[in-house]
């Protein structure tokens, strides 16, 4: 009910009846109280998601590390077995030359399995995944290769992907282009891959 008054302060006699309308603010509205849930259960999603797809993905890397072991340790293995019974036959018959290259050939794998063994654990080390240690890591397998030749290497930073593949690349093709290009000096330099 509403009374009016004049200038001077006095109430008027009639009483008139006059509807008033509450409006709630937005955010008391139910339509905004459910597009907050929603949108705070999309944003849990989203957190959860995120959250497997890194456990998947430590997963994955988890595997082909678990499998490059299996595949290194079983065929290096396999083939040391099979030296160490041919050079105890090369024993038997009396023939120490051959022998003695099965056991330098026994000596050789283990090295190789040892430095492989090494670049896996050196690449899944959190700490070593920065250019400075990778380029460090280079350098000291580049030096080795081209120490007792002619070649001088030169290598300069890179920062584009995992350091753990670039390692893998580098010592893949490092080989092949010292053996294949007719150079003398080996720049490795900043940049993309491109196919």
């Amino acid at each position: 009910m509403v009374r009016v008054t004049n200038p001077a302060g006095q109430f008027g006699g009639e009483k008139e009846l006059c509807p008033v309308c509450y409006c709630y603010t937005f955010y008391a509205t139910w339509w905004f109280i459910t597009l907050c849930i929603l949108v705070a259960a999309g944003i849990v999603y989203i957190i959860y998601r995120y959250r497997v797809n890194q456990i998947l993905a430590l997963q994955k890397v988890r595997n082909k590390i678990a499998r490059d072991l299996h595949d290194d340790i079983g065929s290096t293995l396999g083939s040391i077995s099979f030296l160490s019974e041919a050079a105890k036959q090369q024993l038997q018959n009396s023939n120490t030359t051959g022998a003695e290259k099965m056991i330098a050939k026994i000596g050789e794998n283990s090295r190789e399995m040892v430095e492989n063994m090494s670049d896996i654990v050196w690449s899944v080390n959190p700490k070593n995944d920065s250019a400075k240690y990778l380029i460090d890591r280079m350098r000291v397998f580049a030096t080795d290769l081209v120490a007792s030749s002619k070649f001088t290497c030169n290598l300069i930073m890179i920062k584009h992907g995992r350091c753990e593949a670039k390692y893998g690349a580098a010592k893949e093709h490092i080989p092949d282009i010292l053996k294949r290009a007719f150079i003398t000096v080996l720049s490795i330099r900043r940049g993309k891959y491109r196919s």
